[in-house]
């Protein structure tokens, strides 16, 4: 499993609603991930669980199936990948205890399948930790400054 956790100095529901603003991603982020667009063909529906997103990322391409979407967690299931590893991805908006009125943001992979050891923060998964540790960080200036309001 990688795990990533940022403070972020923004309410939970505002973090939310930057994260999940799937077409202003670009103005924000530029590593790892570079878009991401609901499947559902309808706009009410598009975050629904059970919806799909397909997720273009810095170095592969992959649909995934929304498993969860709360006010508080907001996840998906990736596709095996060659059949051998899998990844639930999730995001957590918690109320942090240490800034006032704030955000601790995780941000988490957990792998599944016959190579899933291979994607520990030690091992093949030592990249995609820094990745995410830059797309918080992203995130973070986004929801910290006034264009994230």
């Amino acid at each position: 499993m990688i795990i990533t956790k940022i403070e972020i100095a923004g309410p939970p529901a505002k973090v939310r609603e930057v994260l999940l603003g799937f077409d202003k991603m670009p103005d924000w982020h530029s590593g790892l991930v570079k878009k991401i667009t609901p499947m559902s063909g309808n706009a009410e529906n598009d975050l629904a669980v059970g919806s799909k997103l397909h997720c273009v990322m810095e170095d592969f391409t992959f649909d995934s199936v929304i498993t969860e979407n709360d006010s508080s967690q907001f996840q998906w299931q990736g596709p095996p990948v060659y059949y051998v590893v899998a990844g639930l991805h999730t995001f957590e908006f918690k109320p942090s205890t240490s800034t006032p009125d704030g955000t601790t943001f995780v941000q988490k992979e957990e792998y599944s399948g016959l190579l899933a050891f291979l994607m520990s923060p030690s091992l093949a998964g030592k990249k995609i930790l820094g990745q995410f540790e830059k797309f918080n960080t992203d995130l973070k200036l986004r929801v910290e400054s006034k264009s994230g309001y």
